[in-house]
């Protein structure tokens, strides 16, 4: 093999992994605001899943998991009979995105409370 068809075989090598990576970065990324969604929601404190329970291997925490996925996908279901939940979950989510970030920016000061 010449060293010009080695070069382009590590090229296109190279050029597959990288994007690879960059799809498992982007899905771990969107998964972790997917996490952080969940808790800001109060759902996870609800179902009293804490940060640092394993979902997937404590018995327990497997409960709370399918307590989880079963109201999500009950959310799923009302959201495909009725696609106008859409728009008042929209300006939910928005008006609680909008509170976060204020309170973040302009938190209580000790005085204040």
């Amino acid at each position: 093999m010449t060293n010009r068809i080695r070069s382009q075989i590590a090229s296109m090598t190279y050029r597959e992994t990288k994007k690879e990576n960059d799809y498992r970065r982007s899905r771990t990324r969107t998964l972790i605001q997917l996490g952080g969604m969940v808790s800001l929601s109060g759902l996870a404190s609800l179902i009293d899943i804490q940060e640092g329970d394993d979902l997937q291997f404590d018995i327990e925490s497997k409960d709370k998991a399918a307590i989880l996925l079963g109201g999500l996908s009950e959310l799923v279901m009302m959201l495909e009979s009725y696609p106008e939940l859409k728009e008042k979950w929209l300006q939910k989510g928005i008006n609680i995105l909008k509170t976060r970030e204020y309170r973040r920016l302009y938190p209580r000061s000790k005085s204040n409370r």
